[in-house]
């Protein structure tokens, strides 16, 4: 008769250690394809229903006509000397 012979496997069976952590990273990937998906949703539902918000309309800045002379260039306004502190009348 023919006696079997026992072969030892190539692959060591793994550990329960590192099937839970197998099965922990399917878990994981798992829950962020919800959440990306859950994301997307909102995102488009947001898209779809948001509301249009209105321009305010802005006012042009001033635009200067006339070429300043040197005394408006270099002599502080008026409201210049009645805003700073140094200069107010107590």
């Amino acid at each position: 008769m023919f006696e079997p012979v026992v072969c030892a496997p190539l692959v060591p069976a793994p550990s329960s250690h590192q099937l839970l952590t197998v099965f922990l990273h399917i878990i994981y990937f798992l829950f962020l394809m919800v959440i990306l998906t859950f994301n997307l949703v909102v995102y488009r539902l947001a898209k779809k229903y948001a509301t249009q918000i209105p321009r305010i309309p802005t006012t042009p800045e001033p635009r200067i006509t006339a070429p300043l002379s040197v005394a408006q260039i270099l002599l502080p306004h008026e409201a210049t000397w009645q805003r700073s502190s140094r200069y107010v009348d107590v």
